[in-house]
């Protein structure tokens, strides 16, 4: 665990695992929404990130999907998938790039005044 105590920011907290990845920041900002940023690693790859208070399915929050051998998109070891969970968008990546982008909006109805 690492801390930071800034005048402007006040104290940040940093904890990382046994490889040395970020597990989680806690900072004033977070503490006001009741908790820390987590995150997840799967073999030393970031695969979620979580905001305070969150079910996984806020704006902030992130699922990595990365790609494999012969995924036929050259994926392997690359960021595939990466959905936006409010917008209900998709974001699909082909080398590294963003090749599809999918929004999916609720409908608004407009009544005249």
């Amino acid at each position: 665990m690492k801390t930071e105590n800034h005048p402007d920011r006040g104290l940040t907290t940093t904890t990382y695992d046994k490889a040395s990845n970020v597990i989680a920041i806690n900072t004033p900002g977070t503490q006001a929404f009741g908790g820390s940023i987590t995150m997840v690693y799967d073999y030393n790859r970031l695969s979620k990130k979580r905001m305070p208070n969150s079910l996984g399915t806020d704006l902030y929050d992130v699922d990595y999907t990365y790609g494999s051998f012969n995924d036929g998109r050259n994926g392997a070891g690359r960021i595939v998938i990466l959905p936006e969970f409010q917008t209900k968008g998709l974001v699909k990546f082909q080398l590294s790039n963003p090749c599809y982008h999918e929004h999916v909006f609720p409908p608004v109805v407009v009544t005249p005044s």
